[in-house]
């Protein structure tokens, strides 16, 4: 009996700890992509460490700008939390989750967040309701601030217009 109960928490214990070690972690990630989809305008950005660049905007007007535009030295350094602080939730759950929240009701904008690793993995992409009362706690302060600062991000590009 007590062999058993021994190789029993040998077992479990292993059990506990090989998924942790496949468990993606922020050093895993290679970029984000985050951004806007709303009526009136839908934009992306990507954060990498080294980097920030806008590769994509369309205002609903005739023409999409997908120019990739590096932005300055101070926007990457404001934005380096999409990349550096991505909970926990955001490098797992896109294995079984896309979305959450109420997207596109009411006039509310969705937040885009697309995380991309280092090893062969596949990218895993959200589309949030930026009504942060709808979504899951672990990511509402997270979703909060790329809002923030995508909302920062059009403001600064809207004044060098």
């Amino acid at each position: 009996m007590r062999g058993s109960l021994l190789a029993l928490l040998l077992m479990l214990t292993v059990m506990d700890i090989l998924p942790a070690q496949t468990k993606p972690t922020t050093s895993s990630v290679a970029w984000v992509h985050f951004g806007i989809f709303s009526t009136g305008i839908r934009v992306k950005y990507r954060v990498t460490p080294n980097v920030l660049e806008r590769y994509w905007l369309d205002t609903t007007g005739v023409k999409i700008d997908s120019s990739v535009q590096t932005l300055s030295t101070g926007q990457w350094q404001r934005s380096r939390f999409v990349l550096d602080s991505i909970p926990s939730l955001l490098l797992t759950a896109g294995t079984t989750t896309y979305s959450w929240g109420c997207l596109y009701c009411g006039e509310q904008p969705v937040i885009i967040v697309e995380v991309g690793f280092t090893d062969k993995r596949p990218p895993m992409s959200y589309q949030i309701d930026a009504d942060t009362s709808r979504i899951p706690a672990a990511i509402r302060n997270y979703v909060g601030n790329v809002k923030k600062e995508v909302s920062q991000l059009i403001t600064e590009g809207n004044k060098k217009k």
